[in-house]
Formats: structure tokens, sequence, C-alpha cells
């Protein structure tokens, strides 16, 4: 009996939502760089990446002359 009041309660039970908005001006001032900082770093990781795969043609096309004369 007590086993299924706690099971219903538990089902019935809604938690609020979690309010994501900054408390102050320094919280929107924090989230906006932390913001321009995933930006940048995610140009950064694109180049880079760009970068090792022109990385990776140019040795593959080095090693096919070395092999083929």
């Amino acid at each position: 009996m007590l086993a299924e009041r706690i099971r219903g309660f538990a089902k019935t039970r809604t938690v609020p939502p979690i309010d994501e908005r900054p408390g102050c001006a320094f919280g929107a001032v924090i989230r906006q760089r932390v913001a321009d900082q995933a930006d940048t770093l995610s140009r950064l990781e694109a180049k880079v990446n760009a970068l090792l795969g022109g990385l990776a043609l140019f040795l593959a096309v080095e090693i096919l002359k070395a092999v083929r004369p």
C-alpha cells in the first residue's frame, strides 16, 4: 500500500524548468565571451583540419611519385 502511494507521488510530481537566464550583467558578459570563444575555436579547428588534409594529400602524392617512377 505504501509502495503504491510512493509510486503514485513520484509519477505526479513535476520538476520546474531550469532558468538559464543570467542573473546579473556579469553573467551575460561571460556567456557572450564563452560563445565568442566557442566560435573562434570552431573556426580554428576547421583550419587545422584543412591543413592536415592538405598535408595528407601531399604525402600521398609524394609516396605515389616515389613508388611509380
